[in-house]
C-alpha cells in the first residue's frame, strides 16, 4: 500500500474517544438507550469530571511519592505483602543483573507494596498490634529507665534551675565535693535535663512553646532513658486531652521517644555483637562505640543528692512577693503571646510569598501593640480602682 494511502487511511478512521468516551458508551448500554435525559447527561458529565480530577490527583500523588490508601482487610494485606516479597525474592534485588522488563516489574511491585503497607496501617488489627508492641516495649525498658533517672538524680540538685553555670560548678554537694565542670556545663547546656527536677504537674501546665526552647540534641542513652521515665505519665495525660496545645506537647514527646528507640536499638545491637560493657571487644575507636560514648559521661558516682522524686520546693515560690510573682506571670504570658504571634506570622507570610524580614517586622509591631494594650489595661485598672476608692 502506498505511503500516502496508508496515511490517508489512518487519518480517516473514526476516533470514537473524541465523541463518546467508553464511560458514556457503557452508561448508555446500561440504560438501554442512546438518548439520555437532561438530568442523566448532567450526571454523566459530573462523573467524567470527577474521573479526570481523580486521575490528576493520582498523578500528583505519584509525582510527590505519596501513597493512596485503599480499604483492604488485614489478612488480605498480609497475604499480598507475602506474595510481593516472594516475587521480589525470585526476581532478585540486584538491579545490575536485571533486564528492563524485570526492573519495571520490581518498580510496580514496590508501588503495590507501599499501597498495601499503607492500607495495612489503617486497619484496626494493625493498630491493636502496634499498641500491644508499644506496651511491651515500655514494660521491657521501664526498670532500666527508672535506674537511669535515679543515677542522674544523684548528680543533680533539686534546685538546679536557680543556679548559673559558675554557681553550679562551685556548689558543694552533700558528699562534700563539687560537680565536675563538664557535668555542670551539660546540665545547663542541655536544659531539657532540668525537667528531671521539675514536678510533672508543673510541666503539664506550661505552654507548648516552652518545649521548643529546650535543648536535647546531644543527650546520651542514660539521659534519654531518664527523661522518658519522667515524661511517660505526662504523655498519657496529653494523649487523653483534646486541643492543639496537648497535641503539640505530645508530638514533642514522640520525637524524644522515637530517638530513644533508635539509640537503644543501636546500643543493644552493638552489645549483642561485641559483648556487654564488662567484657566488650569492639574494634571501634572512641565515641564511635556506643558503650565508650556512654562511659564518657559517667553517672556512676553518688554526689549525695536525693535519688527520688524531690523537686524545687513549692514553699519557696510561695515566699515570692505577690508583686514579683505577678511580674513573672505577666512576662511568661508575654513570651507565650510572642511565640504564638511569631508562628502565625511566619505561616501567613510563607503562604503569601513574603520573607522572614516582613514576618520579623510584623512580629515587632505585634509586640509593640501588646505592650500598648498592657499599658492601657494597667491604666484602666488604676482608674477603676481610683473610682472605687472615691479618689476620682
Amino acid at each position: 500500500v502506498p505511503t500516502g494511502d496508508r496515511q490517508k487511511r489512518r487519518t480517516s478512521r473514526p476516533k470514537l474517544g473524541r465523541t463518546l468516551s467508553l464511560r458514556s458508551i457503557s452508561f448508555r448500554s446500561l440504560m438501554g438507550t442512546d438518548t439520555l435525559s437532561e438530568h442523566q447527561e448532567e450526571q454523566l458529565k459530573r462523573f467524567q469530571r470527577l474521573e479526570k480530577s481523580q486521575a490528576r490527583l493520582l498523578k500528583q500523588f505519584e509525582k510527590y511519592k505519596m501513597v493512596v490508601t485503599v480499604e483492604v482487610p488485614y489478612d488480605e494485606c498480609q497475604e499480598n505483602l507475602q506474595r510481593i516479597a516472594a516475587r521480589m525474592g525470585e526476581i532478585g534485588l540486584d538491579t545490575r543483573a536485571l533486564n528492563k522488563q524485570q526492573i519495571m516489574e520490581m518498580d510496580n511491585l514496590r508501588k503495590e507494596s507501599d499501597t498495601f503497607i499503607a492500607s495495612l496501617q489503617m486497619t484496626d488489627e494493625y493498630q491493636l498490634e502496634m499498641a500491644a508492641a508499644e506496651a511491651k516495649w515500655e514494660a521491657d525498658i521501664r526498670t532500666g529507665n527508672e535506674e537511669a533517672r535515679a543515677k542522674i538524680w544523684r548528680h543533680m540538685d533539686p534546685n538546679i534551675s536557680t543556679f548559673s553555670l559558675e554557681a553550679l560548678s562551685g556548689h558543694v554537694t552533700p558528699c562534700g565535693t563539687t560537680l565536675p565542670r563538664p557535668l555542670s556545663r551539660r546540665f545547663k547546656g542541655n536544659n531539657v535535663l532540668q525537667l528531671l527536677r521539675t514536678d510533672p504537674d508543673t510541666i503539664a501546665r506550661v505552654h507548648p512553646s516552652f518545649f521548643k526552647k529546650l535543648r536535647a540534641m546531644s543527650l546520651n542513652l542514660t539521659e534519654r532513658r531518664a527523661l522518658h521515665a519522667h515524661l511517660t505519665t505526662l504523655a498519657h495525660r496529653w494523649q487523653e486531652e483534646k486541643g492543639k496545645a496537648p497535641a503539640e506537647k505530645l508530638a514533642w514527646f514522640h520525637l524524644l521517644r522515637d530517638t530513644l528507640k533508635e539509640k537503644l536499638a543501636v546500643y543493644e545491637g552493638h552489645v549483642a555483637k561485641y559483648g556487654p560493657p564488662s567484657d566488650h571487644r569492639c574494634p571501634l575507636i572512641g565515641k564511635q562505640c556506643p558503650i565508650k560514648a556512654e562511659a564518657a559521661i559517667g553517672y556512676d558516682r553518688d554526689y549525695g543528692f536525693p535519688a527520688e522524686a524531690v523537686y524545687a520546693k513549692t514553699q519557696e515560690t510561695a515566699r515570692v512577693p505577690p508583686q514579683l510573682a505577678q511580674q513573672r506571670a505577666d512576662r511568661l504570658a508575654q513570651e507565650q503571646r510572642a511565640a504564638e504571634h511569631s508562628a502565625i506570622l511566619k505561616k501567613h507570610y510563607k503562604k503569601i510569598g513574603g520573607g522572614m524580614r516582613e514576618a520579623s517586622q510584623a512580629s515587632v509591631a505585634c509586640e509593640s501593640l501588646d505592650e500598648t494594650m498592657d499599658l492601657l489595661r494597667a491604666e484602666l485598672a488604676g482608674w477603676i480602682g481610683a473610682l472605687e476608692d472615691g479618689v476620682l
